[in-house]
């Protein structure tokens, strides 16, 4: 007979699962509708996972799959439906009062980004801000471009999502061309930004300075893959929770982002203490050479 699990998924369940790991109280303010709605507020409220749910007829996004021998296959899914305009304020409302008690709000995405309307990060940023709540934020596309009119304090994104101009994206963009494309995201709104690049070592604009960050490597180990950006981000979120230093919950989250402190029966997928204790092994790097804009020189 086949295992059937049932698991709330997405973006934001991922990451309040590591936050949870770290210690940190979390509430998830998300949008719970159609038949899948209250299976997935029963699976989170078992996980011990505080929500602010807002109920509605629409439905949720539902991806069956099934796990054959090291494989996954999507057997059946389902896109979720876009928020009507008296969703989206209710989410800003629940999410409002929620952060009010918070020190960190993390902002992240649905997979189609037709389903949440960017008006609502807009005036989110900018709300928590005067609040004295900081903002770490997984966004790009529309979203990105709203939430940077009220400020981002922290974001995370991967190269492949960065405008490097118009229409344009960085997929195969040089060094110099995705620091030019850092820097005008920090004169739109943001603050940090934090870049992932695949395996290679991911770009930090911090201060005002961009650096290079390796994933670490514990003694005897070999250089890791490509960076968790669930995992990623969330550190980031906990550490700065936490009352550690900008600097350090980057390290902190390029730590538990890494493959090495992986722990798969884990809900977070990851060993908390695995991801501290690297993240002491890791090094923001100066870069020595940079590239100008669009050119080919080395960055490090």
């Amino acid at each position: 007979m086949p295992d059937i699990r049932l698991r709330a998924e997405g973006p934001g369940c991922r990451q309040t699962r590591v936050l949870a790991a770290f210690g940190v109280s979390t509430v998830l303010c998300g949008c719970f509708g159609g038949e899948s709605g209250p299976v997935l507020r029963q699976l989170l409220a078992e996980e011990g996972i505080e929500c602010r749910a807002v109920r509605r007829p629409g439905r949720n996004g539902t991806r069956v799959r099934e796990q054959g021998a090291g494989t996954m296959r999507t057997v059946a899914e389902s896109p979720g439906d876009p928020l009507t305009p008296q969703e989206a304020d209710r989410l800003r409302a629940a999410a409002l009062e929620a952060g009010a008690r918070a020190d960190v709000c993390v902002l992240t995405q649905e997979a189609d980004p037709a389903a949440v309307p960017p008006g609502l990060y807009r005036g989110l940023t900018g709300d928590l801000r005067a609040r004295g709540v900081r903002v770490v934020a997984a966004l790009s596309g529309e979203a990105l471009a709203a939430a940077l009119t009220g400020g981002v304090d922290v974001l995370c994104l991967d190269q492949r999502r960065l405008p490097v101009g118009p229409g344009g994206h960085a997929a195969h963009a040089g060094v110099g061309d995705l620091v030019a494309a850092m820097r005008r995201l920090r004169s739109r709104g943001a603050g940090t930004v934090v870049l992932r690049r695949a395996e290679r070592p991911a770009l930090v604009l911090i201060g005002e300075d961009v650096v290079a960050v390796p994933a670490p490597v514990p003694p005897g180990g070999t250089a890791a893959a490509g960076l968790c950006g669930d995992r990623l981000i969330a550190a980031i979120a906990a550490g700065l929770a936490t009352g550690l230093p900008e600097e350090d919950a980057v390290r902190l989250g390029v730590a538990a982002g890494t493959p090495h402190s992986d722990r798969p029966e884990a809900p977070s997928g990851m060993d908390p203490e695995t991801a501290r204790q690297l993240a002491g092994r890791v090094e923001l790097h100066e870069p020595a050479l940079e590239e100008t804009p669009g050119g080919s020189g080395a960055f490090w």
